[in-house]
């Protein structure tokens, strides 16, 4: 009555109070709850869910290789230390979700890429984003992780969603729609939009749920691109109307731009 769905015993419950229980509560309907369309990301020790209408969450980028060169240096040799503090570091600065991405030449990403899962999930409790380009790489840091990760990212490029849809299932995880495709960047919101409802019916056919999706925005340079920051929120925009929840790398608006930190 209480709304229970599962009852059973533990070590020293005998079957005959098994059988009693079945006998008893037989035919009791289990009431069924509205989750409210909510996401959940979770590490081994917090569960972290947001809705719409919830506040921004942010996602640490800073365990990445590309541009740090003492960071390349630690990871040819095994050494996850500045790893681990980039991930405290970010942690303390107000990161909801960390991502991993150990992309880079001269090292096995794959054991690297478990390494740091494994390691940075000792040290935090906010959940993972696995960031690689290889389907190896992402399928053996969620078989290591240990709790509900965020894939980054899925997209239409060279059969990366018929990989990558089945493991988000098979995995139980959450990923980011990146709309591009082999043709590249969209030349338009029109060619966005289609790309982003292709995969996402691609991930309806998988098994997946549109509460398992997170639109990226394709955030471009407002220094190449006058409109590109329009264009972020009208995608934004349309995910909100979709029921789609959305992300975007917002340090992406200013390249090349002065006073970076301001903008």
């Amino acid at each position: 009555e209480a709304g229970a769905g599962i009852l059973g015993g533990c070590c020293g419950t005998d079957p005959s109070y098994i059988r009693a229980l079945t006998t008893y509560t037989k035919g009791i309907p289990v009431k069924q709850r509205e989750s409210g369309a909510c996401r959940y990301l979770t590490s081994e020790r917090r569960t972290l869910s947001f809705g719409l209408r919830d506040r921004l969450i942010i996602i640490g980028e800073r365990i990445n290789p590309t541009g740090k060169k003492k960071l390349q240096e630690q990871l040819r040799e095994g050494n996850l230390d500045l790893v681990l503090d980039f991930a405290g570091e970010q942690e303390a600065c107000g990161a909801g979700i960390l991502d991993i991405n150990m992309g880079m030449s001269g090292i096995d990403e794959k054991e690297r890429m478990v390494q740091a899962v494994s390691e940075v999930s000792a040290i935090t409790d906010l959940p993972l984003s696995v960031d690689s380009s290889h389907v190896d790489v992402i399928e053996a840091a969620l078989r290591r992780y240990p709790g509900r990760a965020l894939i980054n990212s899925v997209s239409l490029e060279s059969g990366k969603a018929e990989k990558l849809l089945p493991l988000a299932k098979k995995y139980g995880a959450m990923f980011i729609l990146l709309p591009l495709s082999d043709a590249g960047l969209p030349k338009d919101q029109e060619e966005k939009t289609a790309i982003i409802e292709e995969i996402v019916s691609r991930a309806l056919e998988a098994g997946l749920r549109t509460e398992d999706i997170v639109v990226d925005g394709l955030v471009a340079t407002v220094g190449a691109n006058p409109g590109a920051a329009l264009d972020t929120l009208e995608t934004i925009r349309y995910c909100r109307e979709r029921g789609l929840a959305s992300v975007c790398g917002l340090s992406n608006i200013s390249f090349g731009l002065p006073e970076r930190g301001f903008v």
